[in-house]
């Protein structure tokens, strides 16, 4: 009776702690300080933002950082080939526009796509209604344009920020020797496998050894890595020879 007595009390005594947790229910609550603020569509972008500002940098140093860490990390919506129209408030409430939205190759011409046949990898779906039809590519090399992120990262940072471009690409740099992609990343590259595998370099980085990189699995870059720390030697050579900032 006593060993039954302590059992059911036992029991109880669980139930009730049970009833007076509070729900388990996983969220990602948003951070909050006294003095800045970044936003970015990664903890990766946001951590290099920070890495400027926790080293004496200014607003726009830890925007450039955070962009150029987004283009290693977020190549789901970003990448070092792509485009950066970046605004610039100054403190005196002026504002000021980089375009970053870099030029078309020379032979890309509007005769050069009209003459064009679309192969099946540069088309994502049925045409927009009251779109361009059989012209301009919407996947591939074609549509790519000059890249404009890394020039407007170094025009940005020479007029409006304080810290040297090796210091602001390092978090990216970083990201590129390997990191942890999320859900998201994941998905796109499920979605992307079949204009991925059209390019030896891309198979290589996005799907290696053929398979695809799940939520969790190390990406590395050493492609990008070699080119990003080769503007940082130049950049060093040339702040030896005293060139300035």
């Amino acid at each position: 009776m006593k060993l039954k007595l302590a059992v059911l009390l036992a029991a109880l005594a669980l139930g009730a702690w049970g009833q007076r947790q509070p729900p388990n229910r996983p969220v990602k609550l948003p951070s909050r300080g006294v003095r800045g603020a970044i936003a970015a569509g990664s903890e990766w972008a946001t951590e290099a933002g920070m890495r400027m500002y926790f080293s004496g940098g200014n607003a726009v140093d830890a925007g450039v950082a955070a962009m150029l860490a987004a283009a290693v990390s977020e190549f789901s919506h970003i990448g070092m080939g792509g485009e950066a129209p970046i605004l610039v408030r100054t403190k005196e409430g002026k504002v000021f526009a980089i375009a970053g939205v870099g030029t078309m190759p020379k032979l890309a011409t509007a005769d050069f796509f009209r003459n064009h046949k679309l192969a099946p990898d540069e088309v994502l779906g049925p045409p927009e209604p009251g779109g361009l039809k059989d012209w301009v590519p919407v996947a591939g090399i074609l549509p790519a344009l000059v890249p404009g992120i890394p020039d407007a990262a170094l025009v940005t940072l020479r007029d409006f920020g304080t810290k040297h471009f090796y210091e602001a690409v390092q978090p990216a740099i970083d990201l590129t020797d390997g990191y942890p992609i999320d859900e998201l990343r994941a998905m796109a590259l499920r979605s992307s496998v079949r204009y991925i595998e059209k390019w030896p370099a891309s198979r290589r980085v996005f799907l290696p050894e053929g398979k695809v990189l799940r939520a969790g699995d190390i990406l590395r870059q050493p492609d990008l890595g070699r080119t990003l720390r080769s503007m940082v030697a130049v950049e060093k050579a040339a702040l030896a020879r005293g060139a300035s900032r």
